[in-house]
């Protein structure tokens, strides 16, 4: 019992730690589409925008960008709150969580955030505490699955190279079902990605054909190319206010998508 008070003692000093050096590279930010959700993000205010990547303390901390894609999305998902109200969301590679948190401020059943990233659940944390009079009570539910509040969840688990039987078994074991609503933000990064992501939606779609599965995309040229564009319906397009474009390489509008698997 000893030692696993130690263990316990042992590993939220180190994530205090990695909080601590979250809040010390980032700035509280709303200067973004979604002004209502405050957030820890890499601005060109703070000193590591100009730095090169090895001069963070973090590994690759793209969790410490809010990109277009999710700002996209978690817009929509606060204007049409009904879409997620009620429901059981999973939110996968939610970076710094801001969809995740969204949902859960629209009345969501209940929330998880996906990140293979355990530094990005970390700044999730921070952020949900910001933005919600949600207590945070962690606890351990497996290795890859943490309960964050009463509903809402973290999960660090690869989804997208897990298989179907493999789905099943997660989702029947550590996760609510069914998953009413599922989101990507911003995940169409390289074509290798979206062939992955396309191989995966397919799957899931045959086994949770209930799921309604919303992406959010600043519209890269290869993703018109792919045999995924045939699947998605454009439901709302936002035109990036100007500190978006200037953070972001003017990146103009950005598209909400729905997966249609009968286009």
């Amino acid at each position: 019992m000893k030692l696993c008070n130690f263990l316990f003692r042992l590993q939220s000093f180190a994530k205090n730690k990695v909080q601590q050096e979250i809040a010390a590279i980032t700035e509280i930010s709303q200067n973004h589409l979604t002004p209502e959700l405050k957030l820890h993000l890499i601005t060109p205010r703070c000193p590591l925008w100009n730095e090169p990547p090895e001069k963070c303390p973090l590994p690759d901390p793209f969790w410490a960008f809010y990109w277009p894609g999710g700002q996209a999305i978690t817009k929509f998902l606060l204007e049409n709150a009904s879409i997620v109200h009620n429901k059981n969301v999973l939110d996968i590679g939610c970076g710094c969580g801001a969809t995740a948190i969204a949902c859960h401020m629209s009345g969501a059943k209940n929330v998880t955030a996906n990140d293979i990233d355990k530094h990005a659940l970390e700044a999730v944390k921070m952020n949900l505490a910001m933005n919600s009079n949600t207590s945070i009570n962690m606890a351990d539910i497996t290795r890859h699955h943490q309960i964050l509040s009463n509903n809402f969840f973290l999960n660090d688990k690869n989804f997208l190279t897990l298989e179907k039987r493999q789905l099943h078994i997660l989702m029947e074991t550590v996760m609510y079902n069914p998953i009413d609503v599922l989101t990507l933000g911003d995940m169409f990064y390289d074509e290798e990605i979206v062939e992955l992501i396309f191989q995966w939606m397919s799957l899931w779609i045959k086994i949770f054909p209930q799921t309604r599965i919303f992406l959010g995309d600043p519209g890269r040229g290869f993703i018109n190319q792919h045999q995924i564009f045939k699947h998605l319906k454009t439901v709302q397009v936002y035109e990036m206010p100007a500190c978006v474009n200037k953070e972001h390489y003017s990146c103009g509008s950005v598209s909400v998508l729905e997966w249609n698997p009968t286009f």
